[in-house]
């Protein structure tokens, strides 16, 4: 509707309101006419004043009751629905402003759930098919790892390492939900950890700083395959490329709403124009176009799948955002909503690797 058209129920309000200014000013003419008879009796024209002003209160208030209050209720749930206060209410009570408005509106409620059910399904399905979309580059390095221990007969370290990999794609592959805890993912970590400490041996270690102070926050949910991408990611793009040492820190932070995870890692960094780029991505990855402009660009693919998962689950005030400095490192961090698991959960610490 424009700006400024006046609609249907606004013209009938204002033309019963002229029709009752109508009938006030033909009732004060009437009195003066009532009042100027000479042949009628005093107490005559005080009765048939008022029986006249009876039956011009008796229309106003019905006109009042009937047609100005209801418009005017009417007005203000049209203004909180389109305010966004309200919509059951407005469903229900709407129904009563025209002949079969309530079959309208029934007929626009059902086409709502089927939107929106219809949404949901395919933004399960998308976030299904991102969780699928595992990248294996470090598997081939490991499987060479294997096969160079097996020639030299070091079957101890084949079994651990062999054990640590099944464990990490039995996680990987199993379907458990779009869910887990906090402490299933670091799990997880551990065993990727395992596999690539036996690629790099000393040169990479791991840290947690947070358990001490705050276990329970590993009684969280978030969703899987979160944490292991990144610091895949981290290990590829930061500390592969270092001749010496390196070592990654996690810490979590929580706040009364929200779940804050910390990756850092003491990589090569990355430059400004390209850590702009990757945040920008970030920032708009559940954007259609964006997505298929960048699913074939190397670097930042992790990222992009761990963010857009989030945003798909919770909603476009959470995500990852990353810090970064040439020579010095790299920071990614977590926004997540609070999610606690319903039922027990057991706390059994965290393994620091060194």
């Amino acid at each position: 509707m424009k700006k400024g058209k006046i609609t249907f129920a606004q013209r009938s309000v204002i033309l019963l309101t002229v029709m009752t200014m109508l009938i006030f000013v033909n009732l004060a003419i009437w009195l003066d006419i009532l009042w100027s008879q000479k042949s009628m009796g005093q107490m005559a024209k005080i009765i048939m004043t008022i029986i006249l002003f009876a039956i011009a209160l008796g229309f106003a208030l019905v006109l009042r009751k009937w047609i100005i209050r209801p418009y005017l209720d009417f007005a203000g749930l049209f203004k909180k629905f389109n305010n966004g206060q309200i919509y059951r209410e407005f469903m229900d009570r709407a129904g009563f402003v025209f002949p079969g408005m309530e079959e309208v509106l029934n007929r626009y409620d059902k086409i709502l759930v089927s939107q929106r059910n219809t949404r949901k399904t395919k933004r399960q399905s998308e976030f299904l098919a991102l969780q699928n979309q595992i990248n294996p580059h470090f598997l081939y390095n490991t499987l060479e790892a294997i096969r160079g221990d097996a020639l030299s007969l070091g079957m101890e370290s084949i079994a651990n390492i062999t054990e640590a990999l099944a464990t990490f794609f039995r996680y990987t592959i199993t379907d458990t939900g779009s869910l887990v805890t906090i402490e299933d993912e670091l799990d997880n970590v551990d065993n990727y950890f395992k596999i690539q400490k036996y690629r790099f041996g000393e040169k990479l270690d791991i840290i947690y700083e947070f358990v001490e102070n705050d276990p329970d926050i590993c009684m969280l949910l978030i969703p899987k395959l979160t944490l292991q991408p990144i610091i895949e990611n981290a290990i590829f793009h930061g500390l592969e490329r270092k001749s010496e040492g390196g070592e990654i820190r996690i810490g979590m932070e929580l706040t009364e709403r929200n779940v804050i995870i910390r990756i850092k890692d003491n990589g090569v960094g990355i430059d400004d124009q390209a850590l702009a780029e990757i945040n920008y991505g970030l920032e708009h990855t559940t954007m259609p176009s964006f997505s298929e402009e960048n699913k074939n660009k190397k670097g930042g693919i992790a990222l992009n799948n761990v963010c857009r998962r989030i945003k798909l689950l919770f909603g476009e005030d959470y995500g990852i955002h990353v810090y970064s400095l040439t020579g010095v490192g790299t920071e990614v961090s977590i926004i997540l909503p609070v999610v606690k698991k319903e039922s027990g959960y057991t706390y059994e610490g965290r393994i620091h690797y060194h």
